[in-house]
């Protein structure tokens, strides 16, 4: 059994001698090998050559490393490279759903919190220095452990943002679901409830363990699907954190602000007022535009709601955000440059004065100040 630790997990993390615990108890030998954390085609080819001798690989770490694990697994596969690398402007790579199953079983172990790679269909690929979504049944691990001592050691404003990305990623498929789902629709607003409670309280294992569990829920085929392509600006978010070199969540807070605000001034290309006036009605009840509660919400927890994109570099950003996801693709098939580049100098908008939500004491420090770079 080849086991995969990510290099930014401490030796002596104590949830690493649980894994092995039970890895023992099965009777299997393991191999452990620390990996950085990076999902580039060379790490992917080198995990490919790592995990093809085990029948079974066990990840442990962050989104990076576990996205680069779930590509290995299919690197050998008849034309996937070809696939993956394929001279294409899209951003989306959609796999064949006849390829076949993966040979080696893959078991998931999130360090991090928020991105749900233990569980989704999905992964992110660094083709050239250059950020490719790829989405396919098999690339979805065959089981997931979720510890909530296992990300014990981030920094606690890392943490935080983790609960964010959760609430995020299940607000903006809700709003984005145009038609929705009866059962999806009564779920959701549970979850982000749960997930916000535990903005106001200290990350202990259970609060961790219960933003995992939402994490990975919000990936599970186990909740009905709603528009896979409904959370429009995630794809802007996306591309400007790899062009101004940002992680995700330095920048998605403010975009999805931004289309908020857009929505709510009746511009619903980006979502749907009433889904969006109906969430917010389940999860604040002072009255405010969903738009301000979130603002308020996420300054209380110690996150950026602005973002600095020089002036000059916006309209070139919108031109390569619908090169890359509209243009008469799927994800921003209606939208034109005018458009994107009108949410992206709302997202970089100094914030209006607001009251901020407190969170636990442990959120002290003011809301971070983004590097303006391009």
């Amino acid at each position: 059994m080849t086991v995969l630790v990510d290099s930014g997990v401490p030796e002596s993390a104590p949830f690493l001698t649980t894994v092995g615990d039970v890895i023992s108890s099965l009777g299997r030998n393991p191999v452990v090998r620390r990996v950085a954390p990076h999902a580039g085609l060379d790490t992917v080819a080198q995990l490919h050559d790592l995990m093809s001798t085990s029948a079974a690989t066990v990840a442990i770490g962050g989104g990076s490393l576990l996205d680069a694990a779930k590509l290995a697994r299919l690197w050998a596969q008849r034309g996937f490279r070809e696939r993956l690398t394929a001279r294409t402007r899209s951003g989306f790579v959609a796999l064949r759903p006849t390829m076949a199953q993966p040979a080696t079983v893959l078991v998931a172990v999130p360090t991090t919190l928020g991105t749900g790679s233990e569980s989704s269909s999905v992964a992110i690929a660094d083709v050239a220095g250059r950020r490719r979504l790829v989405s396919g049944a098999h690339l979805r691990p065959d089981s997931c452990v979720l510890l909530g001592d296992a990300a014990s050691t981030l920094p606690d404003p890392l943490q935080r943002e983790g609960v964010v990305e959760v609430l995020l990623r299940l607000a903006s498929s809700f709003v984005g679901d145009v038609d929705g789902d009866p059962l999806r629709d009564a779920l959701v607003p549970t979850l982000c409830r749960a997930v916000i409670d535990v903005l106001h309280r200290d990350l202990g294992d259970a609060a961790r363990h219960l933003v995992l569990r939402a994490g990975a829920l919000s990936h599970h085929g186990e909740l009905p699907p709603g528009n896979p392509y409904g959370a429009r600006a995630w794809y802007v978010g996306t591309e400007l954190s790899a062009v101004l070199g940002l992680r995700k969540m330095a920048v998605l807070p403010a975009v999805t602000i931004a289309a908020w605000r857009l929505i709510e001034a009746g511009d619903e290309r980006w979502g749907s007022a009433q889904r969006l006036e109906a969430l917010r009605g389940q999860l604040d009840a002072s009255g405010r535009t969903a738009s301000d509660w979130l603002t308020g919400l996420l300054q209380g927890a110690g996150l950026a709601t602005t973002i600095g994109v020089p002036a000059a570099t916006v309209p070139a950003l919108a031109e390569r955000t619908l090169r890359h996801w509209g243009q008469g693709l799927p994800m921003l098939p209606d939208l034109d440059s005018a458009d994107v580049q009108r949410l992206v100098r709302d997202a970089s908008r100094p914030p209006r004065p607001l009251q901020r939500l407190s969170m636990s004491s442990r959120v002290a420090t003011p809301v971070p100040t983004i590097p303006s770079a391009l």
